[in-house]
């Protein structure tokens, strides 16, 4: 049983329960294979400079409309590309905030 980047685009909850489900429909000697985003290589190829943004929100997200910055991309894009002056901008955890001024 193959199950290619399912698992990826489903809550934690959601996606133990299918595996358990999946799992029990391999038969004895029958194998399961699953492949998925390693969230981990993703984040240290980007911390590494060896893939960009859109690489990122790429491996992440697939073809969805949602996108992840980080504060880098998102101070460059309001400053280069729109012209904002950044005043503060500071990362707790793992969400940036970019304080900015027209």
């Amino acid at each position: 049983m193959l199950v290619d980047h399912t698992i990826d685009f489903l809550p934690l909850d959601k996606a133990e329960e299918m595996l358990s489900r999946l799992t029990r429909l391999v038969k004895k000697g029958g194998k399961f294979v699953v492949t998925g985003t390693d969230i981990y290589e993703v984040s240290k190829a980007f911390a590494n400079y060896h893939i960009d943004i859109a690489d990122v929100n790429r491996h992440v997200f697939g073809n969805s409309k949602r996108l992840a910055f980080s504060a880098v991309t998102m101070s460059n894009l309001l400053q280069h590309n729109l012209q904002m002056k950044i005043i503060k901008k500071r990362v707790n955890e793992f969400i940036y905030t970019i304080e900015a001024q027209r």
